[in-house]
């Protein structure tokens, strides 16, 4: 490099050395990382375990699928009415049936009560003459 008192730049460059493989800089040690087997590898167990997971969804769905387009392909079946079974008669049951019946004929939502008739005679004030 020039120094302070080098005023000339024609002849620095001139003392530059041409074609001189340069000094390269000191390299490190490279330590070798170990290798890891394939299915030991934090990614690799990660990938398995999301396609595992994503194929066991897939299937499941089938199946899902497949089990209720059955269902939809099958006739119903026949729907069967019980017939009533008749309940016992005895004096006690009825008894308990004819008042169930009076107390409906008597419910006064449903009756038809007539309006009764109106004396047009009687009056609340009394008539002045």
């Amino acid at each position: 490099m020039a120094t302070l008192e080098q005023t000339n730049q024609t002849q620095f460059s001139a003392e530059q050395p041409f074609f001189e493989s340069p000094v390269g800089l000191p390299q490190d040690e490279v330590v070798a990382k170990p290798v890891v087997p394939f299915f030991k590898r934090r990614k690799t167990i990660l990938s398995i375990i999301a396609i595992t997971t994503v194929v066991l969804l897939v299937v499941l769905f089938g199946v899902n699928y497949i089990i209720e387009r059955n269902r939809r392909l099958h006739t119903p079946p026949e729907v069967s009415i019980a017939t009533p079974t008749p309940e016992p008669t005895n004096s006690l049951v009825e008894a308990v049936e004819q008042l169930r019946l009076e107390l409906k004929q008597a419910d006064p939502t449903q009756q038809q009560l007539q309006v009764p008739a109106l004396d047009m005679t009687i009056r609340l004030d009394e008539k002045s003459r």
